[in-house]
């Protein structure tokens, strides 16, 4: 009998092989910037409104501010399919930034977007750096070690092949 195993000690391994250490510093100061944009774009769409017919206009701007913020929270969460949309996304709104700026007469409004545009910009390139893709990968290395040596795989791990 193994006398080092103590049965009632916690695990020595995360549960479900998550790393709860948090977010590493890219993806923390990619979701603050995001954060900040996403703050943009609500003054953006509430500049924007007709605010002679209050309820729709307060309503498309709650709308935004939800999905703004169901965004944030599924890259907080690490939903791969919402980075790969933020990142493509980010992508295909910087290169037609010069056709959306060529819309834009409002001089508040042309400042506003080149705020979000630069607000944008580092948020791709942080959520692209090798540390914030790591973490957004699904690890497939959630295997655990049983007390016995042998390998066992965790709910999450096999769920995700």
């Amino acid at each position: 009998m193994d006398t080092d195993y103590n049965s009632y000690a916690p695990p020595s391994a995360p549960l479900g092989g998550e790393n709860r250490s948090g977010p590493p510093r890219p993806v923390v100061i990619a979701l603050n910037l995001l954060g900040t944009a996403f703050g943009v774009a609500l003054v953006r769409s509430s500049l924007m409104k007709d605010w002679s017919r209050p309820h729709p206009a307060a309503l498309g701007v709650l709308l935004l501010a939800l999905v703004c913020w169901l965004w944030w929270y599924g890259l907080w969460r690490r939903r791969k399919w919402v980075w790969w949309i933020t990142v493509i996304g980010g992508l295909s709104g910087i290169v037609m930034a010069p056709l959306s700026m060529a819309r834009l007469s409002d001089p508040v409004q042309r400042g506003l977007y080149w705020l979000q545009f630069a607000l944008s910009l580092p948020v791709i390139i942080l959520l692209v750096l090798p540390a914030a893709r790591q973490w957004y990968r699904k690890n497939p290395s959630h295997a655990v070690t049983c007390r016995d040596g042998n390998q066992s795989r965790s709910a999450g791990a096999i769920r995700s092949q």
